[in-house]
This record gives C-alpha cells, structure tokens and sequence, in this order.
C-alpha cells in the first residue's frame, strides 16, 4: 500500500466538509478513479475498523489526534484486541457488532496502520489538518513476495503442463488449471478474475477468427481465448455438472467453490432457496490461496521427480508475479502503447510503462527492458 497515495497528483478539496469521515469520502472517491472495486473494498473494511475504534475508545475527532493518538491506535490493534470481535453470524445493525471478524493478525494491522497513515499524510498534503500525527511514525516496509521469483515464464508453463499430464475428474485440480491457465493468458489481475462471471466467456462474434472465443474484461476489454483455453474452461464447467456452453441468462461467478450453499445459510435472505448452488470464490485472498498451494503441490512433485533444479521458486508462486510476467512479455512483443495498455487494462498507458519500467527487475520477470536507462 505504499502507493496509496500521492499528494501533488490527488486533485481533493476539503471544501464545505461536513465532518471528518465526509473528508475521508473526498479521498476515497478520487483513489475510486484509479484502483479497482476490490482494492476499495478493501480501503472501506481498514475504514470501518478506525470509524469503530474512534467511536469506542473515546478519542478526539480525527482531525485533532497527536502523536499519541495516533500510537495508541497502533497499539490496539496489535494488541489482539478480543474484546472488539465481533460476535459471531451478528451483522451491521445487531447489537454488538464490530467490524473486526477476527483480531487483526499482525499484516493485518499494519495494513490498516498504512491506509490511516496515507489518509493523514493526505490531509496534511492538502491543509485539512495542520499536524501530520503519524509524521514520525514509520512503516515497516513490505518484504516483496516476488523478489526471486523466476526470470521468465518456463517455470509456469512447466507447472501448467505437470498439471495436464495429471488431469482427472477432480474438481479442485481442472478449476485450478482453468484459473492459472487464464492468468498465464489473459493477463488478469486477481481482482478482474474473482470479480468475472460466467457470462464474461463468449463466442467470437466473427466465426473465421483465429480465436474462438472473447473474455470481456474490466476497463471495456475484450481479450482474445485461445482454443486450449477455451477447451479447459468447457471441461471446467462440465465437472463441476454444468452444461459446456455459458447459459442465457446464467449468474455464476468464473471461479467457482467446490462448497455449495448449505444448511448453514438457511436463515440468510440472500441464500434462501439457493441451498446446493454453487458458491463462488470473490475474495483475492481465496484466490492466491488456490494459485499458491496448487503451484507449491505441483513444485513439490516436480522436484522429488527430479524435474526442476530447485524447489525456491515455488514459495514465491502468487497471482502477482504471474500478472507481471504477462506484463513483461506483452511489453517485448506488443509494439505499440495503446495495444499494450488495452491488454494491460491500463487507464493511463504512459503511467503504467513508468510503473513498469520503475519496478526492480524481479517484478519485470528478471529481465531488463531496452528503453529502460542503464
């Protein structure tokens, strides 16, 4: 979350603000123009856990916490706050409900500490506060998950064909294969993946075309499917008992649960009549935990097979570093920026070369970049 914010870029006025959390709004719906849904999400969940503290502990308004405040707030959340979880199946509106689930693990907390230290650095940026409390307040910096990551694609490429060698029926192992095959190819991030449907799988419109099939991605993209891909997605579809062919009319989400809806959400309005449905998997977490294990299973195999050098590579396996070897290879190959920045789902193509070509070379699959500077 270091990139949370940028303080000349951010274009806010703090003008006829109501109150404190009117101002927060301000700030959230400028980062709306340029985060995704999920990651907003995300923001609104660290938002509610300050709003509760805020109205529990007692504190001065937002905008007149000191250093101390501030610290006291860290020191909250990584004490395991127990007393703040809330109870449980309780929703917004019961009697005793708190925004925390569980206690704030420790990268929990931190995450939470960094979205409120962007929102002062904000304020302060922008003259709504005077004082930066969290001015001395320093971050611990995020340990990149990527950094010895492979150098090029060989070693997905290599998981994904173990993968075809072992197909079965099993319904965990031909989702996974579907969900990394689509990463590999279609580029998405974690977020357009879990936040697709079925429906976002089509016909290509024009029946001589090299691809017989479209994914409709974010940002208006249509991205072109291989005849391989296709062919898993059908088989995808057909073990978990559904017909080869998206459906008129068909709701479900494109990474599905191996949970059905069951006797548990009976008492839920949302899920009533659904019990035996199919679930889906909307969260970015329970995707890295599908492309993780199934990468670090397939690693594992591999390299008791005597197949692969070194069984490293395997704990850094995650969504992201998948995403940023598409990124690279598109780079290399694609030619001009605007097809890059389609494929890529950038809104602001020079921005997202500068991003790339800032990032250290274990983001950028290992290699360096001919226009990068020496």
């Amino acid at each position: 979350m270091s990139d949370l914010y940028n303080a000349p870029e951010l274009n806010i006025c703090f003008d006829d603000i109501r109150d404190d959390w009117d101002a927060v709004e301000r700030w959230l719906t400028v980062l709306a123009e340029e985060r995704s849904t999920g990651t907003l999400t995300t923001y609104r969940f660290h938002l509610a856990k300050l709003r509760w503290y805020c109205d529990h502990a007692e504190t001065p308004p937002l905008k007149m916490w000191s250093a101390a405040d501030f610290l006291h707030f860290k020191e909250f959340l990584h004490a395991s706050p127990f007393e703040a979880v809330c109870p449980k199946n309780a929703k917004w509106g019961d009697p005793g409900y708190t925004p925390f689930k569980v206690a704030p693990a420790k990268g929990s907390a931190e995450d939470i500490i960094r979205f409120v230290h962007a929102l002062f650095g904000i304020w302060h940026a922008h003259g709504y506060i005077t004082v930066n409390p969290a001015i001395d307040h320093k971050l611990h910096r995020k340990t990149s998950v990527t950094r010895s990551t492979p150098g090029d694609g060989n070693f997905l490429d290599q998981v994904i064909d173990h993968m075809k060698s072992i197909l079965s029926v099993d319904l965990c192992l031909v989702r996974d294969l579907f969900v990394i095959m689509a990463l590999r190819e279609l580029g998405l991030s974690a977020s357009e993946l879990v936040e697709a449907s079925m429906s976002d799988v089509a016909s290509h419109p024009h029946p001589s075309f090299e691809r017989s099939a479209i994914f409709r991605a974010a940002h208006n993209r249509i991205l072109p499917m291989s005849s391989e891909l296709l062919s898993v997605f059908r088989l995808y579809r057909r073990t978990f008992g559904l017909p080869s062919s998206v459906q008129q009319g068909e709701e479900l989400p494109l990474v599905l649960s191996i949970r059905k809806f069951g006797k548990g959400f009976r008492h839920d309005p949302q899920t009533t009549g659904r019990r035996g449905t199919l679930r889906g998997i909307r969260s970015r977490q329970g995707l890295l935990v599908i492309v993780k294990s199934r990468i670090c299973a397939v690693a594992a195999d591999l390299e008791r097979s005597g197949n692969m050098s070194s069984a490293t590579t395997r704990k850094f396996a995650n969504t992201r570093w998948i995403r940023h070897v598409f990124e690279r290879d598109t780079i290399l190959t694609d030619g001009p920026l605007l097809n890059i920045a389609h494929k890529m789902g950038w809104k602001q193509p020079i921005a997202g070369l500068k991003n790339y070509l800032s990032a250290p070379p274990s983001l950028r699959g290992g290699r360096r970049h001919p226009l990068r500077q020496k």
